[in-house]
């Protein structure tokens, strides 16, 4: 895969005086993000400059990079500090964000209005709450597009289809099917050729009848158990696993 198109896992932070680098860590030789913290401008460098004694920076490793918030007179640069891996979906591992940073980058905050400073203020102490929220989810390689509510359902388990991971028990047989519409309507149609096959069928127990009758009924099983196995394909709420052990 082309470095310029890779999603890399490791990257280190550069904070100068004047401008944020963000160098991938793999020595992959990619380009690194410059972003401004004048004006919060962002162009690709191929290497990260030389330090001096006048711009000595601090660096950081991070996971990633959520991404830019523009407020009233300022831009801030949001980061993933700390993660660690929870489980997985499809075979992708799933990482949780346990430490954020917000880093402003736009100086032309000093040159606004008393108003707008204290406006400016206010809104950077959410953003400092901000970066003590857990529960948010990411991943590398599969795009998740759960909704806060829904990662706040899930609590701590983790979506998985890995047949190493234990399903979380479920309540009646049946409970999964009664929230797929799709897939219980064709169960009941199914249920409903079966049974007036049989009542033909009882009378001259002819092969033809015995064979639809059976027919309909491995049909009407067969989608029960896919829909009990692989319930999250028909539903909108997800399946949830967690690791054994």
């Amino acid at each position: 895969m082309d470095s310029r198109n890779k999603l890399h896992s490791r990257l280190r932070l550069w904070e100068f005086p004047d401008q944020y680098i963000i160098e991938p860590a793999n020595g992959s030789g990619a380009p690194c993000l410059d972003i401004s913290r004048v004006d919060a401008s962002m162009k690709l460098i191929d290497q990260v400059g030389e330090c001096d004694s006048l711009r000595v920076p601090k660096i950081h490793p991070i996971s990633g990079v959520v991404g830019m918030l523009k407020l009233l007179a300022g831009s801030y640069l949001v980061v993933v500090t700390e993660s660690e891996r929870v489980g997985s979906f499809l075979g992708h591992p799933i990482f949780k964000i346990t430490s954020l940073k917000v880093l402003p980058c736009d100086h032309s905050l000093k040159n606004s209005p008393e108003e707008q400073k204290k406006m400016e203020t206010e809104f950077s102490r959410l953003l400092s709450v901000a970066e003590k929220t857990t529960g948010l989810f990411f991943s590398y390689q599969v795009n998740l597009t759960l909704s806060s509510q829904r990662l706040h359902d899930l609590g701590h388990y983790i979506v998985a289809v890995n047949r190493d991971m234990a399903p979380v028990p479920q309540k009646g047989g049946l409970e999964a099917v009664a929230n797929f519409p799709v897939a219980l309507a064709v169960v009941l149609l199914s249920f409903w050729f079966a049974t007036m096959s049989m009542k033909q069928a009882g009378s001259d127990y002819k092969h033809k009848h015995l064979f639809f009758s059976l027919l309909w009924t491995g049909i009407c099983v067969g989608v029960a158990a896919l829909v009990r196995a692989n319930g999250r394909i028909f539903c909108n709420r997800p399946r949830l696993h967690k690791p054994r052990g």
